[in-house]
């Protein structure tokens, strides 16, 4: 779709590889100007960011409970078995 994200992301050093954003908003490539164009991919590029860091502070916020040994792994261990 128009707001589509696509990407490998390394768990073992937190960081993106192949990030492809979604297509530019708006208008076609000849009616955008270059400032505008980079300006669209810097905020596309925070949004990338600010939702992994986001997935990522849910992630400690259950692996740092008390549910995780009682309850996440076994999900994720039938999970793995499916």
């Amino acid at each position: 779709g128009a707001d589509s994200w696509e990407f490998t992301f390394k768990a073992e050093r937190f960081q993106f590889q192949a990030l492809k954003l979604p297509a530019a908003m708006g208008m076609e490539d000849d009616e955008r100007d270059d400032e505008g164009k980079t300006l669209e991919r810097i905020y596309l590029l925070e949004q990338a960011v600010n939702t992994m860091e986001r997935l990522f502070a849910i992630f400690l916020q259950i692996h740092l409970s008390r549910k995780w040994e009682t309850e996440e792994i076994t999900r994720m261990t039938e999970w793995l078995q499916r």
